[in-house]
């Protein structure tokens, strides 16, 4: 396996990109929603485009986090120790301060339990955004198992796992929307097999070590292609599902 030395500036970049695209994806109609007040035609395109091009926000950090971990060998109570341990008690501490914000907000501090906080948060997020760091801790939690599937991959391996990727969670809906049904009963990435979780970390990380025997030039066209296409397929679907809502009471507002 190849190890790169050094500071990797590329992901450095791809960092301030997702960091970036997150903060868009919560502008609403001030950023990734414009298309619903809009009325231009050129612009609504635009703006839906956008709004399907941030979802890659996520998974680039997961790619990163795969790319930068499953290359490391370090042991479960390493693991625990640097890692796992940090973020756990970044969660808990952030959590009880938007609870104690919230009451402190509404003039009932008085009203705080912290028992049915804690219940409450691992129930579920205290507050929506906070989701992101109970999968990423999974990830951390799973990380000898990954680091052994990762390091072990081999080529076609790398291609069959992105073809099933492919398949189960981009072709698999679209069959789905085309047949009229809600879904195919055919998940191999759901909910006990997240994909932030298994899929995208292991890409990262062979992306990361063998991408230069994998990608040759002539696939970047192809990758051009299917880049913009996705991007106008999830556009004319995103127009058609809420035009649909326009025609059926709605106040939003499109011409195409």
């Amino acid at each position: 396996m190849k190890q790169n030395q050094g500071r990797k500036i590329y992901l450095d970049i791809l960092r301030i990109i997702a960091i970036f695209l997150v903060l868009f994806t919560h502008s609403g109609e001030d950023g990734n929603k414009l298309y619903r007040i809009v009325s231009e035609r050129r612009l609504q395109i635009g703006y839906i485009m956008l709004d399907c091009f941030r979802t890659i926000n996520n998974l680039i950090l997961f790619m990163i986090s795969g790319a930068l971990l499953l290359g490391k060998n370090e042991g479960i109570v390493t693991i625990w120790r640097k890692r796992i341990l940090r973020f756990l008690i970044c969660l808990l501490f952030f959590s009880y301060v938007q609870v104690i914000w919230e009451y402190y907000s509404s003039s009932d501090i008085i009203g705080i339990n912290i028992w049915e906080t804690f219940k409450t948060l691992i129930n579920k997020p205290i507050w929506f955004s906070y989701w992101y760091l109970y999968r990423y801790i999974c990830f951390l939690v799973m990380l000898p198992f990954l680091r052994n599937i990762a390091q072990k991959m081999n080529d076609s391996q790398f291609w069959y796992l992105l073809a099933v990727s492919i398949i189960t969670l981009d072709l698999f809906p679209l069959m789905a929307l085309s047949l009229g049904i809600s879904k195919i009963n055919f998940n191999i990435f759901g909910t006990f097999l997240d994909p932030l979780i298994v899929l995208y970390p292991l890409l990262g990380y062979y992306l990361e070590y063998y991408s230069e025997k994998l990608i040759r030039k002539w696939m970047y066209p192809i990758m051009g292609i299917l880049l913009i296409g996705g991007g106008m397929y999830c556009s004319i679907h995103d127009n058609m599902e809420l035009r649909k809502k326009w025609e059926m009471g709605g106040k939003l507002h499109f011409t195409f």
